[in-house]
């Protein structure tokens, strides 16, 4: 039995949403809120972090692109060795401000700057964003926001590239 691309989308986004929630209902604060605002300070902190990292993440695609053209069969793993400043804003930014969504912020605003910024991949970049911060607060609310050990952030940045690499190997190969 084999299971579309889209299945395995829809059952990742529903465990998602239940941790989530799982996580929001876990963390209501004394007046019985679900959701935490944000500060002014905090969104600040996401929208740096997030943009200095997207800033920076076009030239390393380009970079990686070059690697992948001109190296032969070597050229995936010369990318993935510098692969990881992708999905750095995420965990980053989860662990500073320590609150449900500012993985999910900070890596789409990391998107919006890299699409700004000229990166080779264009719009997609937006989703796989997106699906980065989301992938890394998932690493986040399976321990409820309550844990900030070096292997939760590990998790979070575990998670983040699982999602979006799938995407891109779909659309970029030859038919």
């Amino acid at each position: 039995m084999s299971m579309s691309v889209s299945m395995i989308y829809l059952i990742v986004v529903i465990i998602g949403i239940v941790l989530a929630a799982f996580a929001y209902i876990k963390n209501r604060d004394s007046a019985g809120k679900i959701f935490l605002s944000f500060t002014l300070l905090e969104i600040v902190i996401m929208a740096i972090i997030g943009v200095i990292n997207g800033v920076l993440g076009t030239p390393n695609a380009m970079l990686g692109r070059l690697f992948m053209t001109f190296s032969g069969s070597y050229g995936f793993l010369a990318f993935a060795a510098i692969c990881g400043g992708f999905y750095i804003s995420g965990p980053l930014c989860g662990y500073i401000i320590r609150k449900p969504g500012a993985a999910t912020i900070a890596e789409t605003m990391n998107g919006v700057a890299q699409v700004l910024s000229g990166n080779p991949n264009g719009v997609m970049v937006l989703g796989a964003g997106f699906l980065q911060g989301f992938m890394s607060d998932l690493g986040f609310a399976f321990y409820g926001y309550k844990r900030w050990t070096l292997s939760v952030l590990a998790l979070s940045g575990a998670l983040a590239p699982l999602l979006p690499a799938n995407p891109g190997s779909l659309f970029l190969r030859r038919r």
